[in-house]
C-alpha cells in the first residue's frame, strides 16, 4: 500500500497481505478504529467494505442504553463503548449516557474529562449532561439542552440548522399540538395524562411552550390538584425543587403569585369548583434561550443531582471491559443485579426518564461510521447552536425529541 502523506504510519507501508494479516488479529473495536482513523483506509473499496461488515456487531437499541432499567453489558455495547474510548482526542471525549463523542469543552467538573474532578478515579468515562442536565416537565416529557434548543428554533419557524432535518418533524409528535403565537411564531400544546397512582391528588394538567419577547423558551403549565392531605403520596415537582403537593401550594396563603426562589419559576393559586374540594395552580417555568453552552435560566430548571449519583454512574460503567473475546460476552444479567439495588439512586425523582422519547434516532443514526470521530459539521464554536456536537459520533444511539445535554 502506497501513500502520498508524508505523515502516514509506517503500517501502511507493509506489504498488503502482511497488514490484512495484522488487522485479523485485532478485535473489532480496534480493527474498526484503525480504519476510520485513516483516511485512505477508510475509502478503500475493501476495507470500507470490512467496516459495513462490523456494522450489526455494533449497532445497539435503546433498551440498550436505558441505564434505569438494564446496563446492556451485551457485545454491541461493549464494542461500541471501546471504539468511541479509542477515538478521543484532545477535542473529543467519549460521554458514555449517550454513546457519542462531544467536545470537551462540554464537560464540567462533575466529569472525568474536566481537570477539577480528582475524585472520579476512572478518565475514560465521562458524562455530557453533567454540564447541560436534564429538565423534567411532566411524566412522560425531559428535556436535554438540545432537545430545547430544537424546538425554540421549531417555534421561531427556524429552519437554517441542518440537522433539524434528520429527525422527524415535531409537528408529528402525537403528544403535541401546534398553535399560532404570532405571525412568526407558534406553540405547543400538551395534555398530559396523569398515571393512575395519581389520581386522586393532581387530576390533569395541560402544558403550553412558547417563545417570550427575549425569545426563551417558556413552559407554562396548568395543574388541577385536589386540596386535602389524607390522599397525597408521591407527589409529581412542577420545578426541581418543590413538589407540587407541598404546602405552598395547597394551604392557603395571602399572595396569591409567588416565586421559587432557587430557579425563579412563578406560580399563581386560584381556587377551582368550591364544591369539588380542588384548586388551579399555574407555573410558569423560564428554560433560557437557544445558545450554547446552556444559560443561567437554564441551569436552574435542570434537575438537580448530587456527586454520589454521577459516582455510581461511573461505577457502573467501569464494568463494561474494553477488550473482548468474541466467546467472553458479559451475560446481561449482570447489569441486572446492579440495576436492582435499592440505593442505586440517590433521589427516587431522578429515575425518571433520562431523555425525551428517542426511539426514533436509533433506526436512524447507523447510517455511517465516518462521523465517530468527528461531528458532521466540524463547527467547534460553542457560541452556536450545539445541536451539531451531539452527533459525532453518527452510528452511536442516543436519545432525542424522537430525537434524546
Amino acid at each position: 500500500m502506497e501513500s502520498t502523506n508524508k505523515t502516514t504510519s509506517p503500517l501502511l507501508y507493509l506489504p498488503r497481505e502482511v497488514f490484512d494479516m495484522i488487522l485479523q488479529l485485532l478485535p473489532p473495536p480496534a480493527q474498526v478504529c484503525l480504519l476510520v482513523t485513516c483516511r485512505g483506509l477508510y475509502h478503500h473499496q475493501v476495507y470500507n467494505a470490512t467496516i459495513r461488515d462490523f456494522h450489526p456487531q455494533f449497532q445497539i437499541t435503546s433498551d440498550t442504553v436505558n441505564y434505569n432499567k438494564k446496563r446492556g453489558y451485551d457485545r454491541p455495547t461493549i464494542y461500541r463503548k471501546t471504539l468511541l474510548r479509542q477515538l478521543q482526542d484532545d477535542r473529543w471525549a467519549y460521554c458514555f449516557a449517550c454513546f457519542k463523542l462531544h467536545p470537551r469543552a462540554e464537560f464540567d467538573s462533575h466529569s472525568c474529562h474536566h481537570r477539577w474532578a480528582p475524585f472520579l478515579a476512572l478518565s475514560t468515562s465521562a458524562m455530557c449532561t453533567a454540564q447541560t442536565g436534564i429538565v423534567d416537565l411532566c411524566p412522560c416529557i425531559s428535556l436535554t439542552a438540545r432537545h430545547k434548543m430544537r424546538i425554540a428554533r421549531y417555534l421561531a419557524k427556524d429552519e437554517s440548522d441542518l440537522q433539524d432535518r434528520q429527525y422527524a418533524p415535531i409537528d408529528t409528535d402525537p403528544r403535541f399540538r401546534v398553535i399560532p403565537t404570532g405571525p412568526h411564531t407558534r406553540g405547543l400544546v400538551h395534555d398530559c395524562n396523569i398515571p393512575a397512582c395519581w389520581q386522586g391528588d393532581i387530576l390533569s394538567h395541560r402544558m403550553v411552550l412558547f417563545l417570550d419577547s427575549r425569545r426563551n423558551l417558556i413552559a407554562h403549565t396548568r395543574y388541577c390538584v385536589t386540596t386535602h392531605w389524607c390522599s397525597a403520596g408521591w407527589s409529581l415537582y412542577a420545578c426541581p425543587h418543590y413538589p407540587l403537593l407541598a404546602f405552598p401550594y395547597i394551604r392557603p396563603i395571602r399572595r396569591p403569585f409567588n416565586v421559587c426562589p432557587s430557579c425563579r419559576a412563578q406560580w399563581h393559586r386560584e381556587l377551582g369548583w368550591p364544591w369539588r374540594d380542588e384548586l388551579w395552580v399555574t407555573f410558569t417555568r423560564d428554560l433560557g434561550g437557544a445558545r450554547w453552552p446552556p444559560d443561567a435560566a437554564w441551569q436552574a430548571q435542570r434537575r438537580v443531582r448530587s456527586r454520589g449519583w454521577y459516582g455510581k454512574m461511573f461505577r457502573e460503567d467501569k464494568k463494561g471491559v474494553d477488550w473482548v473475546q468474541d466467546g467472553d460476552m458479559v451475560d446481561d444479567s449482570y447489569g441486572e443485579e446492579s440495576a436492582g439495588d435499592s440505593d442505586e439512586w440517590d433521589y427516587p425523582y431522578e429515575t425518571e426518564s433520562e431523555f425525551f422519547n428517542d426511539s426514533e434516532e436509533s433506526e436512524k443514526s447507523e447510517k455511517s461510521y465516518d462521523s465517530l470521530s468527528s461531528d458532521e459539521s466540524d463547527e467547534s464554536d460553542e457560541s452556536v447552536y450545539s445541536d451539531d456536537s451531539e452527533d459525532p459520533a453518527d452510528s452511536a444511539d442516543t436519545y432525542d425529541l424522537d430525537d434524546s445535554g
